[in-house]
């Protein structure tokens, strides 16, 4: 499968202020990125995905062969990486995700670029950053809370 790079295109904006609507849902319910998201204190998270690279769809088992690459390769690291999904609002699309406190932004944006992913996504406290991987560039940055 050829991949193709969207930067700079329409599409690519297009996808980035869509980037910026996810939810960011644990799989025991706790949001952490949209309506009602909970607190999360001074602390900054992490979210990475292995799903999708480059925004082309994967079948459902790359996806989780992806997936359990990066989850050993977070352990490798020493983090803890707990999982998350994000979402779109209407819940019409979602991938599988991690997402690991206290991660610095610049580390989140190397394991993205790793994964061949568009974007990454940097919580902190009242923000959600919608960090480019190529070029480590915040792209979008939205309330956490919306």
């Amino acid at each position: 499968m050829k991949r193709v790079r969207l930067f700079g295109s329409i599409h690519q904006h297009r996808l980035y202020n869509n980037y910026a609507k996810t939810v960011i849902e644990g799989v025991d319910g706790t949001i952490y990125a949209g309506p009602n998201a909970v607190e999360i204190g001074e602390q900054c998270i992490g979210v990475v995905t292995a799903w999708n690279p480059d925004s082309q769809p994967l079948s459902d088992a790359k996806n989780s062969l992806r997936d359990e690459e990066l989850r050993v390769e977070l352990l490798r690291r020493g983090y803890e990486p707990f999982r998350v999904v994000g979402k779109n609002p209407d819940d019409s699309w979602s991938e599988e995700s991690w997402a690991i406190i206290n991660m610095s932004m610049a580390e989140a944006v190397t394991l993205g670029r790793m994964y061949h992913q568009v974007a990454v996504f940097y919580l902190c406290a009242d923000e959600v950053a919608v960090v480019r991987c190529h070029d480590a560039k915040v792209i979008r940055r939205c309330p956490r809370r919306r």
